[in-house]
């Protein structure tokens, strides 16, 4: 348990018990001492217990201050580890819709839960590339219903994910097809 977690809900200062607690469970945080101190440097009880209860009620402020900036803090570091991530996927696709060279020969593009990839090659144009060489069910779809190379990315991804949905719709259906399953070849 952190300090944070303990002290989740805030503190604070009860004169009564000369003590800071937590709320709202009310456990004992700290004692405020140093009363013979105080009460020797100042040479006034009523002053003295005032100044007592001050210093108590400013340090249980004090740590409800630093909850509160805390817990400000971690959301803005959630709220910024958010941006940063919205910000690169920006980038991917904004990076996809540019024409032009790239600094590498081709740069490949993952599609989630789909069994083809989008590649850019250095000349600006893309293609639908399938995940798993060995899956022949996957390249044979390919094949047949994606172009060769695109100008555009939305054009390949449009078309990749088109194949992925032919491919889910197929997937039991391609084994008792007996021509389908003959048609791919390692060579395609």
């Amino acid at each position: 348990m952190t300090i944070e977690e303990y002290l989740k809900d805030g503190v604070y200062y009860a004169a009564d018990g000369i003590a800071i607690y937590t709320k709202p469970e009310e456990n004992l945080v700290a004692d405020i001492r140093g009363w013979g101190r105080i009460a020797n440097t100042i040479k006034n009880v009523e002053l003295s217990a005032k100044f007592q209860d001050s210093v108590g009620q400013f340090i249980a402020d004090a740590i409800n201050e630093k909850l509160t900036a805390t817990s400000k803090v971690a959301e803005l570091e959630k709220e910024i580890a958010k941006l940063r991530k919205e910000m690169a996927e920006l980038v991917i696709a904004y990076d996809l819709l540019l024409d032009g060279e790239t600094e590498n020969d081709t740069e490949m593009y993952e599609i989630p839960n789909c069994p083809y990839n989008v590649v850019r090659y250095h000349d600006g144009k893309f293609a639908v590339k399938v995940k798993d060489g060995d899956d022949k069910k996957a390249t044979y779809i390919l094949v047949t219903t994606c172009g060769a190379v695109y100008d555009n990315a939305m054009s390949a991804f449009n078309d990749a994910i088109n194949a992925a949905y032919v491919y889910s719709v197929t997937k039991d259906e391609f084994n008792f097809v007996p021509n389908l399953a003959n048609k791919c070849d390692d060579n395609v």
